[in-house]
């Protein structure tokens, strides 16, 4: 798997991404490609979060098949400009993939466009279809038909996951999973219903009657275990509107959490079947826009300057709720990073015009587990835009293998701690000290993205600061695949541990085992793992007391890293079971650390382990935001 070739479109004269698959069997330049081009239109909020390897992984497959691929970030959302309060507007999504069908026939002059949407992103598809002279076919995958049946999922969501964040209801601002729309946007798309948008003379979600354009054909593929698309497609053929609806299995596969995600052979042979039944169609040998009516592009940007209005969101103390406040805005560049020695990519943020970072300091933003390098609920994109706003040059960075890069020669990709992430790391940090004015460097990340900044460490990779938050793992974890991980794991058995310890004094939880309502097989596993932690940090304690070394001792790797300049910053959301991990490695060493200048540890009062609530993460993101200080020098 190649990496895609990323670029910046302009939509309201402020930055788009999309990232191009060119066919294999031609050159990423040629203009003899397929007939056909596909622009794929991704999901909203967890669900892209949770599609984004897989979705990739089809756009690769389109492309290896003939298809050149595009896959776009609507405004707000991913790498694009803006935040997400403000300009996550389904009409400005609809204009950006109109402009990225427009940038599709340009680059390869297909004559005929795809609109490919995943859920949400076939609402998208559907309004920009029916728009665009060179749009001759809709691929809609599991297709959210009615908005308001939508709205309510992303409610329960919201509500099992963390409840109501109430910072964001005083500002008028919905959130579900992490990811966050303004009120007025969640009314406009509870209106949406592709249903009575295919009914003869009947008004559309946003007023308007059916049009069609040029679009001939809409295929849908539904999941095989709760199909939803039935109506629209019999109002569809009811209009005379040629269709096909294909159920496919495995949809869950797709939308797992990132690092179990993956993409079922039988929806990519599903829409190969599409696209090529489109193809054969007699409509398709008609062009449907004349070639000089065609935007003429010089070629793709690498980079691009942007408006960013920092966040300036804070309480006076990490209790109370903060309130939803920006700055004044600053004029960002970002550009797409790659290295000859590395798979790895990147996005580098700083001022615009800017020759190296003016405050001196560059910061490296590692992939949280398999989530790629927006981060956790785009918290990455938000760091690095506030940063970079500072005076800093900040870089987030894909590890061969997860998000955008390819993995390495014989490697598997999607693995969470990979073999050869401190090699990656390794050749950023060169690069980055190589940059003009850059004299301090930190790295760090969320879970997984902490632990390969202190691993980095660890094999001398030379780093000024490093920043872990929420870590699970400390030493050695190279090659554990959460994916394939079985059993009871060391961090689910630390959660699973609190929560008896709750339920000691409760009856009903008695109850319920004496009952046999307990799974005692899971309840087993977790005394088994507990009972075995606690005897390997008493002969660590008694190891260090009698001056015998340990052979994977995470003191000394602490105490190492500072003795070496290196200054720590870990960060813990007081429920995550990373904490109690820390201190069970660290035992009595941990006071020890505490002392010294260069470590810092912030507990914070609330989170999940991936701060789902707005609130809590604007409360990580002031604290985080301030390990790399100091006033810009000029």
């Amino acid at each position: 798997m190649t990496a895609a070739q990323a670029s910046f479109l302009e939509v309201d004269g402020q930055p788009v991404p999309v990232w191009f698959h060119a066919p294999a069997e031609v050159d990423a330049n040629s203009t003899s490609l397929s007939r056909m081009g596909v622009l794929m239109c991704p999901a909203w909020g967890r669900e892209e979060a949770s599609s984004h390897g897989p979705w990739r992984t089809w756009a690769q497959a389109l492309a290896q098949a003939g298809y050149p691929a595009m896959r776009l970030d609507y405004p707000g959302e991913g790498d694009a400009w803006g935040a997400a309060e403000e300009a996550s507007q389904l009409s400005l999504w609809v204009r950006a993939a109109l402009v990225a069908v427009d940038h599709l026939v340009a680059r390869t002059g297909v004559k005929h466009v795809c609109i490919m949407g995943l859920r949400w992103g076939a609402v998208v598809a559907w309004q920009a279809a029916r728009q665009h002279p060179r749009v001759s076919t809709l691929l809609a995958v599991a297709p959210v038909v009615r908005g308001r049946t939508y709205v309510r999922e992303l409610a329960a969501l919201q509500a099992a996951s963390s409840g109501e964040d109430e910072a964001l209801a005083r500002a008028g601002c919905f959130q579900s999973g992490g990811f966050v729309l303004q009120a007025q946007e969640v009314s406009r798309w509870s209106a949406i219903d592709l249903l009575g948008d295919s009914k003869p003379g009947s008004q559309a979600g946003e007023g308007a009657a059916i049009h069609l354009g040029a679009l001939q054909r809409v295929m849908v593929l539904d999941r095989e275990d709760l199909p939803a698309a039935d109506k629209w497609i019999d109002a569809l053929q009811s209009c005379g509107v040629t269709t096909d609806c294909q159920r496919v299995p495995g949809y869950a596969d797709i939308m797992a959490d990132p690092h179990h995600a993956s993409l079922p052979a039988a929806w990519v042979q599903a829409s190969l079947r599409c696209l090529q039944s489109a193809l054969q169609a007699p409509a398709c040998d008609e062009v449907g826009m004349d070639d000089a009516a065609a935007v003429d592009l010089a070629g793709p940007a690498v980079q691009a300057e942007l408006s960013w209005a920092p966040c300036t969101a804070q309480a006076q103390d990490q209790v109370h709720e903060p309130t939803l406040e920006r700055g004044p805005p600053a004029v960002l560049c970002e550009r797409f990073v790659q290295w000859p020695d590395t798979p790895a990519v990147g996005v580098m943020t700083q001022l615009a015009g800017a020759v190296g970072p003016a405050s001196g300091k560059a910061i490296l933003l590692l992939n949280a587990g398999s989530t790629h390098h927006i981060g956790p609920n785009r918290l990455w994109v938000e760091l690095a835009r506030n940063w970079a706003a500072q005076g800093h040059l900040v870089l987030r960075v894909d590890l061969a293998g997860l998000g955008e890069s390819a993995p390495r020669p014989a490697c598997p990709p999607n693995q969470t701690y990979p073999h050869a992430a401190v090699d990656d790391v390794r050749s950023v940090v060169a690069w980055l000290s190589k940059q003009p004015k850059v004299r301090h460097i930190t790295a760090g990340g969320l879970c997984a993205g902490g632990y390969h900044a202190l691993a980095a460490v660890r094999a001398g990779v030379p780093l000024q600061a490093i920043f872990m938050v929420n870590p699970l793992v400390f030493l050695d974890a190279e090659g554990m695949d959460l994916g394939e991980t079985s059993g009871v794991a060391e961090h689910e058995a630390q959660s699973a541990m609190s929560s008896y310890k709750q339920a000691l004094l409760n009856p009903a939880k008695w109850r319920k085992l004496l009952g046999g309502q307990v799974r005692v097989g899971v309840l087993a596993q977790v005394l088994q793992r507990r009972g075995h932690a606690l005897l390997r940090g008493c002969w660590r304690e008694v190891t260090r007391a009698v001056g015998m070394p340990l052979r994977a001792d995470l003191a000394r790797v602490f105490r190492d890293a500072m003795e070496a300049g290196v200054t720590v910053h870990l960060f813990f959301a007081a429920a995550d079971p990373g904490l109690p991990l820390l201190q069970e490695e660290l035992g009595s060493m941990m006071s020890r650390l505490a002392r010294r200048p260069e470590w810092h540890c912030t507990v914070l009062p609330s989170g999940d382990h991936v701060f789902t609530r707005w609130s809590d993460r604007m409360h990580l993101l002031h604290a985080v935001q301030s390990t790399v200080p100091g006033p810009i020098v000029r």
